[in-house]
């Protein structure tokens, strides 16, 4: 959708509850929301965001021991070595 003005299908825009400063010719929108995205998501066309690639601060809560393990055995290993 980019490249296209957003505001003639955001709900936002529909309702008079956008302060976005680039209305109404606004190309990227964080807030964006399509009017006729219920009816579409009912239909099957609206697919899901892919997954975000996780941050490091997620990397580290979810496989902290593992990370620590890691660190251990290569610092054992840079001493073994040199």
């Amino acid at each position: 959708m980019t490249g296209e003005v957003l505001c003639q299908t955001c709900a936002y825009d529909a309702d008079d509850t956008c302060t976005f400063p680039q209305r109404p010719r606004a190309r990227t929108c964080t807030l964006y929301q399509s009017i006729t995205a219920e009816a579409e998501r009912e239909r099957g066309q609206v697919r899901s965001p892919a997954t975000a690639p996780a941050s490091l601060s997620v990397v580290w809560q979810r496989y902290r021991v593992w990370i620590i393990l890691l660190a251990i055995f290569g610092i054992s290993l840079l001493i073994t070595v040199f």
